[in-house]
């Protein structure tokens, strides 16, 4: 974890303050706002990769979001256990009392705001896979991607040992959404639906065969080949070992058409009257109202810090997975939070 006083990415000083006169969104934000200046270029400067004409399909933004869709899930799932189990009456496997926290992060917690099972969703959609297929690769992903093994095991340890770490989830992967989510989704959003593009063919390729590469070696090879022609013949099956012809993504494309007019781009849209913005103002105004202590405060600023690192380093490895490199610096900046 780099140290409370040196900007990872800089070598600039950059301590953690987090004044008590400022509420810990601000204090978040101003901490970390090189590091979100750097990620967010990153970010857009990949986004016209995975967009027409660049990218034939989806496949781009399906590996991509495989990637995130494991970080959303760990701190979700944290914190819902946390909330919600009946054997989280006192400690249980957090490191320190939990009868007051919980009480904060309960006041905190708007169902409405996760976003894991839409993504999940949305994965579904875009590669013809069952859900237990999706969730299966985002594992596979993750065991498979050293940097974001690490990053699900750090925040793992970091709810664990300190569970008001979550407020720092909450506030950068959530309020995300709502600056260079926007735009990210207003990106894709002009492509039509009922589009060819929103079948990941080469995503649904290449994960399925690094998932057959895993696979044990002695299993039976006529129930194999059997399997495989039950995917390619069963009705709405996605074949997966073989590029997927033109007639086939057309066909696919206008049984989408009669199913459903929006992309699947459901991670980024809320079911609320104001499409999340009113989830937005009433979860800033929760956390400036939370009881946090200094320290506490103090915690939530430095894994501000660390999120941000990390997702550089996440961002560097669909990189290499895609083999894109540096997709530059240019194009429209994500607003801040």
């Amino acid at each position: 974890m780099p140290s409370k006083t040196e900007d990872p990415v800089a070598g600039a000083a950059a301590p953690v303050v987090a004044p008590s006169d400022r509420s810990i969104g601000e204090a978040i934000n101003i901490s970390t706002r090189s590091l979100h200046t750097k990620l967010n270029k990153l970010i857009i400067g990949r986004l016209r990769l995975a967009l027409p004409p660049q990218a034939d399909d989806c496949s781009p933004y399906v590996h991509g979001m495989i990637h995130i869709a494991s970080i959303y899930d760990a701190f979700e799932s944290l914190w819902e256990s946390l909330l919600y189990s009946d054997h989280m009456n006192a400690t249980c496997v957090f490191a320190m009392p939990m009868a007051r926290m919980r009480t904060i992060l309960s006041g905190l917690h708007i169902d409405k705001l996760q976003r894991s099972t839409a993504l999940k969703e949305d994965i579904r959609v875009m590669t013809r896979w069952p859900q237990a297929k999706v969730t299966e690769i985002i594992h596979d992903t993750t065991a498979r991607v050293p940097v974001l093994e690490d990053f699900i095991a750090h925040i793992q340890r970091a709810v664990v040992a300190k569970p008001h770490v979550l407020v720092a989830y909450a506030w950068v992967l959530y309020m995300a959404l709502f600056a260079g989510g926007r735009y990210i989704r207003g990106s894709f959003e002009r492509i039509d639906p009922a589009s060819g593009f929103w079948y990941a063919t080469d995503a649904v390729q290449a994960l399925s065969d690094d998932d057959d590469d895993d696979s044990d070696d002695s299993d039976d090879e006529q129930a194999h080949e059997a399997d495989t022609e039950s995917r390619h013949s069963m009705p709405g099956g996605f074949p997966t070992s073989q590029k997927i012809s033109a007639l086939t993504k057309a066909l696919l494309a206008d049984e989408a058409s009669k199913a459903s007019s929006k992309a699947p781009l459901g991670f980024f849209r809320f079911a609320t009257p104001a499409d999340g913005e009113d989830l937005k103002q009433e979860f800033k105004a929760r956390v400036a109202a939370a009881a946090l202590d200094s320290g506490e405060r103090e915690d939530i600023v430095a894994e501000a810090q660390e999120i941000f690192t990390r997702m550089i380093a996440v961002v560097g490895a669909i990189d290499e997975a895609l083999g894109t490199g540096d997709g530059g610096e240019d194009g429209a900046a994500a607003a801040a939070v």
